[in-house]
């Protein structure tokens, strides 16, 4: 079993680029909007939506919604770009962060038809988890899904988690 005796608060997380291979995540910002849009509302729109807390539907609310969470410290939003294309088609965030247990969990997850099912989503994924244990040194990194989602739990075994 591991000790905690000297365990110390992990730092908190930071809005900074981190590039891959396959992708690079951006701390979510107003130049993304158009194309997050465009990847958000793109056939199967619904599907992506159902089990996400917010479900901006048209433009007005998607400009709503980007402004909160572009301020919004926990969660924290990153855009996920595809290098080939340049463009944002998708987001995750960085939330429930507890720096004092280092227990971070990531959700808000929507990849965008061009991205889905992926390495650009497999990197994303990675990179996060990465930062998390590797730069920032936290123990628990948590990934939690609505058990009839589907396509979210066959994503998490895909990458590992139980």
């Amino acid at each position: 079993m591991t000790q905690l005796t000297d365990w110390k608060p992990r730092p908190r997380l930071e809005r900074e680029i981190r590039e891959g291979r396959y992708c690079r995540l951006e701390p979510l910002a107003l130049h993304h909007g158009d194309q997050l849009f465009e990847a958000s509302m793109a056939p199967g729109a619904e599907d992506r939506f159902r089990y996400l807390f917010e479900s901006p539907c048209d433009r007005v609310a998607f400009e709503a919604w980007l402004v909160r969470c572009i301020a919004s410290e926990d969660p924290l939003y990153f855009a996920v770009i595809d290098p080939v294309s340049r463009r944002a088609e998708g987001r995750q965030t960085f939330m429930r962060m507890t720096p004092e247990h280092g227990v971070i969990e990531i959700g808000g997850i929507l990849w965008g038809p061009a991205i889905a099912r992926t390495r650009v989503c497999t990197e994303a994924l990675y990179l996060m988890a990465q930062h998390t244990f590797d730069t920032l040194g936290y123990r628990r990194f948590e990934w939690k899904c609505n058990a009839e989602n589907h396509p979210s739990r066959r994503a998490a075994l895909r990458f590992g988690f139980q």
